[in-house]
């Protein structure tokens, strides 16, 4: 089977992210890589990696988990928490406070096509198959 590069979105892999989180909260974290981009079979190389991370981070949504083999794990906020249940996805959020949302493009490799299920989401405009999980 041939790979295939997906271009995704910030705002999709982050809104994926977020769902992430929020669809496992009786989890309490989740590992970025090991737990959400791995079975989604996103692929980001470290400069991404690490850009997605700052952008988490500066929602003020999610924090990175503390302590002794924590490193990588996040967790989202009490007010992520708040902002998922009241908008229900990170579009929506951004509609109502900013007005816009950021469309830079990340490229991931991945199948061409994987059957995956899709996380649970209220938005029918959301693709996350575009996401090549």
């Amino acid at each position: 089977m041939s790979e295939q590069v997906k271009a995704i979105t910030e705002d999709e892999l982050i809104e994926y992210i977020l769902r992430n989180l929020y669809s496992n909260l009786d989890k309490n974290e989740l590992h970025l890589e090991k737990d959400i981009l791995i079975p989604a079979q996103v692929q980001l190389d470290e400069r991404q990696l690490e850009h997605v991370r700052e952008i988490l981070m500066s929602t003020q949504l999610v924090k990175a988990s503390v302590g002794f083999g924590k490193n990588g794990f996040i967790y989202l906020t009490a007010t992520g928490i708040q902002v998922l249940k009241q908008y229900k996805t990170y579009h929506n959020f951004l509609q109502a406070t900013q007005g816009f949302t950021a469309q830079h493009t990340l490229q991931t490799a991945g199948p061409a096509s994987t059957p995956e299920e899709k996380p649970a989401s209220d938005q029918s405009h959301v693709n996350y198959d575009d996401m090549a999980h």
